[in-house]
């Protein structure tokens, strides 16, 4: 069996946020400064500001109040700019948008598919009440 080799986490940053609207372009902006670090493509960091405002869309959309918060890291790991979106309290269910036609797209749905297309790899894990948005993007 053979062994990858994984490399180290470099310069992981933590934002917890409030679920409002209003902070969306805070998370833009920071994960967008912190991605310019690691010297990625304009193009790569305008198709990050875009997958973190769907899904900090998502997150703000599923949410009861402005009481409650949500956690986004974002590190250099495996050659990889990855952003992991966790809400404790995820209400959102990835398997409510799976195999869904285009016209229920239109009914909501929408910013998943753009994440997907976007991110190299995209995925959503629920571990109990924690949910997690991974996103990554290659170097």
């Amino acid at each position: 069996m053979k062994k990858w080799k994984q490399e180290k986490v470099l310069n992981k940053i933590t934002l917890k946020l409030p679920k409002c609207k209003e902070f969306v372009g805070v998370a833009r902006m920071a994960l967008a400064a912190h991605a310019n670090t690691f010297n990625l493509p304009m193009e790569k960091i305008d198709d990050i500001k875009i997958c973190i405002s769907e899904a900090c869309d998502t997150m703000v959309l599923h949410s009861n109040s402005c009481d409650t918060f949500y956690t986004i890291e974002s590190f250099y790991i495996d050659s990889c700019f990855q952003i992991n979106m966790i809400d404790e309290n995820g209400k959102f269910d990835i398997k409510d948008y799976e195999n869904i036609s285009c016209e229920e797209i239109k009914k909501g749905g929408f910013g998943i598919y753009i994440m997907m297309s976007l991110a190299d790899d995209f995925s959503i894990e629920k571990i109990g009440n924690t949910q997690i948005m991974t996103l990554k993007f290659k170097m």
